[in-house]
Formats: C-alpha cells, sequence, structure tokens
C-alpha cells in the first residue's frame, strides 16, 4: 500500500534549480534508497518532506494529506520523522532523556499540569519514561541509559539518534546518511539495524553514500543527478544502469563489488 507520493517536485533558489521535477513513492514497509553523487539533491529532498523547504512546485502526499506548506513539527506528529547527517543529539542530555525528549511529541499535558507537577503529569512522564526505556532495550542501548549523550561511541550515537526519531511514533522514518563516519564494521551493525527497523514495522527511506549499505537492504533506489531523477528502480537494474555509471564518475566496479560481498 503506498504511503508516500511526491510528484513533480522541484525547488529553485533564485537561479539555481536543486531539485527537478522529482517523483517517488514508497509503499508500507519497504526500505527505499535515495542516492546520488554530493550535492544532487537527495538532502533537499529531505528536508521538502519535512517542511524545512517549502516546494517551489510539485506534491508531497502522505496518505492523500498534502504536506506542502505544513510546519516541520505538525509533519513529526502527522508520522514522518527523520535523522541529520550530522548528529543533533541533546549534548546536556543522558541517552534516556533524549529519547524521552522525542516521545513527548506524542503527549498532550496542558502546560499548567507541567508547571505544576501535578499528579496526572507525573503518571504521563512515568509513563513516557517507561516506554523510553522499552525501546533502549530494543535497539541495545539500555546499558547506556544514563550516559551523557556525547560519550557514546559514534556508532552508538548513531543508534541513539534513530532511536530518538522513533520514539516519536512515526510511520516513516527518513534516515540521512545513517552509515556516514563509519567503517566496514559499523557499516554492516548499521545495515542489521535498519533491517530491524523495518522488521519492527517502520517504514524506511534513507540516504547514502555507502552503495554496500544501500545494495544489501534496500528494496527499491532513485538516483538523482543535479537535482534531475536518472534511474529508478531495484537494486539490480539501477546498478547496471549507465546513466548511473557515468553520474558516478566511472565507480562501476564499486557499484558491481558491493552485491558481490
Amino acid at each position: 500500500m503506498k504511503i508516500l507520493d511526491i510528484s513533480h517536485l522541484t525547488i529553485r533558489f533564485g537561479g539555481l534549480t536543486a531539485v527537478n521535477d522529482f517523483d517517488m513513492s514508497v509503499s508500507k514497509g519497504e526500505i527505499v534508497g535515495i542516492i546520488g553523487p554530493n550535492g544532487a539533491g537527495k538532502t533537499t529532498v529531505f528536508n521538502m518532506l519535512t517542511g524545512i523547504y517549502t516546494p517551489t512546485s510539485g506534491t508531497i502526499h502522505y496518505r492523500d494529506i498534502l504536506l506542502n506548506n505544513r510546519q516541520p513539527h505538525e509533519i513529526a506528529k502527522m508520522g514522518i520523522c527523520r535523522t541529520f547527517q550530522n548528529i543533533r543529539l541533546f549534548d546536556k542530555m543522558t541517552v534516556i532523556e533524549n529519547v524521552m525528549v522525542a516521545s513527548h511529541t506524542r503527549t498532550a499535558e496542558r502546560f499548567i499540569n507541567i508547571l505544576t507537577r501535578s499528579k496526572k503529569m507525573r503518571k504521563t512522564e512515568a509513563a513516557v519514561e517507561s516506554n523510553a526505556m522499552t525501546l533502549l532495550e530494543l535497539v541495545g542501548l539500555a546499558d547506556y541509559r544514563y550516559e551523557y549523550a556525547p560519550s557514546l561511541p559514534y556508532g552508538l550515537q548513531r543508534k541513539l539518534e534513530i532511536a530518538r526519531a522513533m520514539a516519536a511514533e512515526p510511520e516513516i522514518i527518513l534516515l540521512d546518511e545513517p552509515a556516514a563516519g563509519m567503517n566496514d564494521r559499523e557499516t554492516s551493525e548499521m545495515a542489521k539495524f535498519i533491517l530491524e527497523i523495518r522488521d519492527m514495522g517502520f517504514t524506511v527511506v534513507l540516504i547514502e553514500h555507502d552503495m554496500r549499505l544501500v545494495m544489501g537492504i534496500c528494496d527499491r533506489v532513485y538516483v538523482l543527478n543535479f537535482g534531475s531523477l536518472i534511474a529508478e528502480g531495484c537494486c539490480e537494474d539501477v546498478k547496471t544502469n549507465p546513466a548511473v555509471i557515468e553520474a558516478y564518475l566511472g565507480k562501476e566496479v564499486q557499484l558491481n563489488a558491493s552485491t558481490r560481498s
């Protein structure tokens, strides 16, 4: 069942067209990749999906609801959350507090209850903490719950950022380069983790430069170059597409080797 539909999506910054006439659809339970060289427009697509940028033209529909002109917090509450290429954890908070912050997007406590620490508020807070702890156990971070976020190894910080996105109970999680800066072992663990996320019931759209990860876990792939869609389809079709090979400036060996490993 298709839950995300992007049609003719375009955005211009002055005389620069950053994304041009981009189409994409995502079905429930899929892992969909968006790839392309640096500056191809991938993160710009995510910024439009999450309300950071407003498209110049085109439409974004989530379950038949138009997302154009909606604010980021509205889109997150509707069911689409993201991570960032540069990790954006709350440095002064513990691991569990980082997750609890995201969980609060699903609560609706009145301001007076928060100020007075009412019985209802304390009950809500206990439920949020319990849910956060359950999530940390699921992603293997329970033992680090009272550590401050910056003290975690890099790979675990990535997992924490994804766990924080999951805590908002989205249907779709957008991952912006989840394996950036990781070594081979960490990348392999991240690939396994993303598959586990999908198995938990989340739909995943990811931007990633590591072709081994993309070709290993994605159901379908969209390829951007200079803001335009140059290929789409299953991994087998995309990795042999001449336009994709040309866009990656001769990285044919890397694309093919990634699927043999």
